[in-house]
């Protein structure tokens, strides 16, 4: 029983340690396995993910894409175990530039990221509601597509817009594009 023991105490370091399995994985291409059963096929620089490469993380979660000193930097596509799946840029292992992200429920984003989060002009195209459209602050909408700030002026209101005649400039022509008006 003790030998069994000394055998299995032995061999688990082996087996949970951090080890390059395959190739370069200081400068060039390897097959690193990491401590928590991650494993990270592609390019090394200085011993960390650079260029090229795919990591397959122990909870089933994949990343096909670029890196930058062991970072998601640049274009890729994250595979999560759930079924969803984000392709598109990267910055520091986050969403950020143009993406498109499908989730597992088929619903889907397409636009602009920011630190991991909808940012920017994008749309949510949805299987049983309609595609909303606009601007996304840090993952909320704060703009519908169309939607203006719009003056609240009673009808008589707008009847009585008076243009103001410049030097240069008339009601039908402005050549210097400029003019005024108003309310």
């Amino acid at each position: 029983m003790k030998i069994w023991l000394f055998v299995f105490a032995c061999a688990v370091p082996s087996l949970c340690s951090a080890q390059c399995i395959k190739g370069n994985c200081k400068n060039g291409k390897g097959v690193y396995r990491y401590q928590n059963g991650a494993v990270y096929a592609g390019n090394f620089s200085q011993s960390k993910p650079d260029g090229s490469g795919t990591l397959i993380s122990s909870n089933g979660d994949k990343y096909v894409g670029e890196w930058k000193k062991s970072l998601k930097e640049g274009e890729g596509k994250m595979i999560f175990a759930s079924g969803e799946t984000y392709t598109g840029r990267f910055i520091a292992n986050k969403f950020d530039g143009y993406g498109i992200y499908q989730f597992a429920n088929g619903n889907r984003y397409e636009g602009h990221w920011k630190e991991g989060k909808a940012h920017g002009e994008g749309s949510l195209f949805k299987t049983e509601a309609p595609t909303v459209t606009g601007i996304w602050e840090y993952g909320e909408l704060v703009q519908h597509e169309g939607e203006r700030e719009e003056p609240d002026l009673e009808e008589e209101q707008l009847s009585n817009v008076q243009y103001d005649k410049l030097t240069d400039c008339n009601i039908n022509y402005c050549a210097t594009g400029l003019g005024a008006f108003t309310y």
